[in-house]
């Protein structure tokens, strides 16, 4: 993936109250998975590249893990402006963006079994967007990154299931 830190750097640093500027912009689509695994329906927003129709060949998968409780609504209201910003400049490769709304579950399966949002994360959700979507089937193309909590999930679920990413961030 080329200049994935560019993406991490205008989160991190651009106000996001910045004036709309002209891009494309990509689909957002609201998931509602049922499962057992994890507070059911989960909620999934998907962010779609423009064009993402036209597309004749798989994209990257990007999971992006959201910060402590900032999960309802982040890729829409924070992300996304970013995101699209960066596919219109060139600067990150067309790809499908997921981001799970797991409020503060840290991202890891509960010692009671309550919810087990890494075994969603890494089985049911990946499995999920590789049928139903046009991306990489395998760790080649899979990427997962977060900000802050949504970080250190991204650091935990890489190490457990280094097969399955190329990269995290």
């Amino acid at each position: 993936m080329r200049c994935l830190w560019y993406l991490i750097w205008t989160v991190a640093f651009t106000p996001v109250c910045l004036a709309q500027t002209d891009v494309p912009s990509g689909t957002l689509v609201k998931l509602h998975m049922e499962t057992m695994l994890v507070p059911s329906p989960a909620e999934v927003d998907v962010l779609l590249p423009p064009g993402y129709d036209e597309l004749t060949e798989p994209v990257p998968l990007f999971l992006w893990l959201h910060g402590g409780m900032s999960g309802k609504n982040f890729l829409e209201h924070i992300m996304r402006h970013h995101i699209e910003r960066a596919w219109a400049n060139g600067d990150l490769l067309p790809c499908v963006f997921a981001a799970p709304v797991t409020g503060a579950s840290f991202y890891i399966d509960w010692h009671d079994g309550s919810q087990q949002w890494d075994t969603f994360i890494t089985g049911q959700l990946l499995t999920y967007m590789r049928r139903e979507y046009r991306v990489s089937q395998n760790r080649d193309g899979t990427i997962i990154g977060g900000s802050s909590a949504g970080g250190q999930g991204t650091l935990r679920i890489a190490f457990r299931h280094p097969e399955m990413f190329a990269v995290a961030t």
